[in-house]
């Protein structure tokens, strides 16, 4: 699916302050959307005093797939985690009625 960085220029923009930033795609799921605006945010802040929306452009094409990445590896260790969690929980909870 596309992807979408729609810009907005506030007053003082570049000078003084950062054009607001919000990226958009369909099959990225919340979580990751919302670290990928607060990258952007943050870039966004060093390049005060300049025109930065083509450095931010080129630094979200850079950086995508491997935040893309991160996200899906941090996702898949802590389903893992849960998952050891609730096992740990049920062998807890399981009685043997033969035995007692």
């Amino acid at each position: 699916d596309k992807c979408h960085l729609h810009v907005i220029a506030r007053r003082g923009y570049p000078l003084t302050s950062t054009p607001m930033l919000w990226f958009t795609n369909t099959t990225l799921p919340p979580t990751l959307l919302r670290q990928i605006s607060i990258k952007l945010m943050i870039k966004a802040k060093e390049f005060v005093g300049q025109a930065a929306i083509f450095d931010l452009m080129e630094y979200l094409a850079e950086g995508l797939a491997s935040w893309q990445k991160q996200f899906m590896d941090e996702e898949a260790l802590a389903e893992k985690s849960s998952e050891a969690a609730i096992e740990e929980v049920e062998s807890e909870d399981e009685i043997d009625y033969y035995t007692t």
